[in-house]
């Protein structure tokens, strides 16, 4: 049996925190000023979020089916009454509150 840890389960971001550097950042002297908030908007939506992620083209490679748009899967699930959101560390990712059955059954949506 292989053991690891500590795992951190507690919140990864502070929503106060983001929301101040957003402001901070429309000053003069950053040029790169959207791509800066839309990181930090990013983050700041996903902090509330349970620490796990899921990887989309994992998951339809184990089902057998080509990718889905990532997109399409957190609209899904978001219909369904679960939280989904992007996340900031890769394109391809969502974190959810939602069991992968409900993530599978979006992702079958979108075939």
């Amino acid at each position: 049996m292989a053991v690891s840890g500590p795992l951190w389960l507690g919140s990864l971001a502070d929503g106060i925190f983001c929301r101040m550097l957003c402001k901070n950042v429309e000053q003069p002297r950053f040029r790169s000023k959207r791509k800066l908030v839309k990181l930090l908007n990013t983050i700041n939506g996903e902090f509330t979020f349970p620490p796990t992620y899921y990887l989309i083209d994992k998951i339809c490679a184990k089902m057998g089916i080509s990718a889905v748009s990532r997109d399409g899967v957190i609209e899904y699930l978001n219909e369904l009454g679960y939280l989904a959101a992007k996340t900031h560390f890769n394109p391809r990712v969502i974190k959810t509150t939602a069991p992968i059955q409900a993530i599978e059954k979006a992702i079958n949506s979108l075939l």
